[in-house]
C-alpha cells in the first residue's frame, strides 16, 4: 500500500460590492505525493551459549548497533536525496561554499512560500562547514567589533555540535557523500520537504 500526502488548494480573495453575493470556491485536498513502503532488514547471528557465557551483554550491545546503524542508514537516504531537491540550485561543482550561497539558497526558500517562522534547517558537510566558518565574515568577528554575530556563531558547545544563525540550524553531518572531484551537496530546508515513514519498529528476534 502506498501512503498519500495531501494539501489543501489555497483559496483568493477578491474586491466585492455591498450587495453583491460572494462565490464559494472549492476547498479540497489536492494530492501532493505519495510514499511508498520498503522493507529493510538487518541481522546478526548471537548463539544462546554466546549470550549466556558473555558477561558483555551481547544482546543489548547489539540492539544498540541496531539503532545507531538504523539512525545512520535514515540520514544516508536522505542526504541521497539533496541533489534532487526541486527548489533550486545555488552554486556549481567545484565552488567553495560561502556565506552568500547560504543566504541566497535562504531567499529561495523563503520565496516558495514557506510560512513564517517555519524552523528551517541547512545540512552540510563538515568540510563544507569549514569553508564558511573560516570565512572572513567569522575570523574578523571579535568580541569589540560584533559580539552579537559571534555569540550566535558559538551557540552550540562546539562549532560542529548543531549550531544556530539568523534563524537557521545548520546540522552537519559526514552522512553526505563527497563525490570523486571533492564535491558535496548540502541542502537549505523545512522539515516537511523530506519525509521519514516509519510504519512499525524493528523486530530483534
Amino acid at each position: 500500500f502506498v501512503r498519500k500526502v495531501n494539501e489543501y488548494n489555497a483559496v483568493t480573495f477578491a474586491t466585492t460590492g455591498e450587495n453583491d453575493t460572494t462565490s464559494p470556491q472549492v476547498f479540497s485536498k489536492d494530492a501532493l505525493g505519495t510514499l511508498t513502503p520498503t522493507i529493510y532488514t538487518s541481522a546478526v547471528l548471537l548463539t544462546d551459549a554466546r549470550v549466556a557465557s558473555d558477561f558483555d551483554g551481547e544482546t543489548a550491545n547489539a540492539s544498540a548497533e541496531f539503532g545507531a546503524a538504523s539512525a545512520k542508514h535514515v540520514d544516508n537516504s536522505i542526504s541521497d536525496l539533496f541533489a534532487s531537491a526541486t527548489g533550486g540550485t545555488v552554486g556549481v561543482a567545484g565552488t567553495v561554499l560561502t556565506w552568500k550561497h547560504v543566504t541566497s539558497a535562504y531567499a529561495r526558500l523563503i520565496n516558495q512560500g514557506v510560512p513564517a517562522g517555519a524552523p528551517v534547517f541547512c545540512a552540510l558537510h563538515p568540510f563544507q562547514w569549514h569553508s564558511i566558518l573560516s570565512a572572513a565574515t567569522i575570523a574578523g568577528a571579535t568580541v569589540s567589533v560584533s559580539p552579537m554575530f559571534q555569540d550566535r556563531m558559538t551557540a552550540a558547545p562546539n562549532f560542529f555540535n548543531v549550531p544556530q544563525f539568523q534563524g537557521v540550524t545548520f546540522v552537519i553531518t559526514n552522512s553526505i557523500d563527497i563525490n570523486a572531484s571533492d564535491d558535496a551537496t548540502g541542502c537549505l530546508y523545512v522539515p516537511q520537504a523530506f519525509a521519514v515513514d516509519t510504519r512499525r519498529a524493528f523486530d530483534i528476534e
